[in-house]
């Protein structure tokens, strides 16, 4: 069934482009876009470090998950949809699936999630990617950006994170890196 009216869905999505990994994430509610987030996979440990081995296609979608979900725990939303076309992201972060290799981002999934459940709903949307629908193919071109960040984790103006002021009053803006 679709979210009601006070849910925020959260799209998800990475990418994996020449061995560099991104990730990228679009929050919208009511059919308006409130905010969105992309960075590359970062792989060495140190600030933004994640806890992911090698920057891959799988670990920048996990790494969007994540993301998504600090930012929903920091908005203090009480409801989200997290949409995902990345089965294997989706299984990782809720503890379905056990991870062969990189076990400490898929613990950082795990605690990502019982955070933000300690005060919101989660719930998880499938979506079909590449096709065509809105938010997937914006959390996708997100996704492409962020791998094309530079190496200490620079990122363009496309990946701001932006909270939308006439979404509930609030403005946030800062750029992550």
């Amino acid at each position: 069934p679709p979210p009601d009216a006070g849910c925020t869905e959260i799209s998800t999505d990475g990418s994996g482009i020449a061995g560099r990994g991104g990730w990228g994430w679009v929050a919208a509610k009511q059919g308006h876009e409130l905010a969105h987030a992309c960075g590359p996979v970062l792989t060495a440990p140190g600030p933004g470090w994640l806890g992911a081995e090698r920057a891959t296609n799988n670990t920048g979608e996990l790494s969007a998950v994540i993301h998504a979900l600090k930012w929903a725990h920091e908005q203090h939303l009480s409801q989200v949809v997290i949409r995902y076309d990345s089965e294997y992201a989706a299984n990782m972060a809720r503890g379905r699936w056990r991870a062969k290799k990189n076990k400490a981002l898929a613990a950082e999934a795990h605690a990502a999630l019982a955070t933000l459940q300690r005060h919101a709903r989660v719930g998880w949307q499938w979506v079909k990617g590449h096709s065509g629908d809105k938010w997937n193919d914006r959390a996708d071109r997100l996704a492409d950006e962020g791998a094309h960040a530079d190496a200490i984790g620079r990122v363009s103006a496309a990946c701001v994170v932006r909270w939308d002021a006439q979404a509930d009053g609030q403005v946030l803006t800062s750029i992550l890196r």
